[in-house]
């Protein structure tokens, strides 16, 4: 049984709450009603992985010293070249993460069709295609 099921089995009153939560973003009528949603599921996933935090952070840093160790010098160096030069987006989501906040919120994920964020902000929306329409002709 991995740690993350004993806790909820040992906690029935976590499943309810989530129960509760997927309850309130179903039946949510507005845009400001899901947001607020979003960050109370936010507070209660940071709360329910609270416990196991520590033991995920020990089992991240093992795989990153395994993988460090196997790599040449040239291949080191070239993954120090690329974190240097990093988009300021890229910094800043893993400064979030570092914080503890999740970089990748519900609230502001990436979705297909949306681009690389703050390098082409007038990218254009896929077309919506009707169903079973063909994507490429043939000849």
């Amino acid at each position: 049984m991995t740690r993350t099921t004993k806790m909820v089995a040992e906690n029935p009153a976590i499943v309810a709450r989530t129960t509760e939560l997927v309850r309130e973003s179903m039946n949510a009528k507005t845009d400001e009603e899901r947001e607020a949603i979003a960050k109370k599921f936010q507070e209660h996933n940071k709360d329910m992985y609270r416990e196991i935090g520590p033991e995920l952070k020990r089992i991240l840093i093992k795989g990153r010293e395994d993988f460090y160790r196997v790599l040449t010098d040239a291949q080191k160096a070239k993954i120090k070249a690329v974190m240097a030069d990093m988009p300021d987006y890229m910094k800043k989501m893993l400064d979030d993460m570092d914080k503890g906040g999740g970089a990748l919120s519900g609230l502001e994920s990436w979705g297909p069709g949306m681009g690389v964020p703050g390098v082409n902000p007038n990218r254009e929306a896929p077309r919506s295609r009707p169903r079973g329409e063909r994507t490429f002709q043939e000849f």
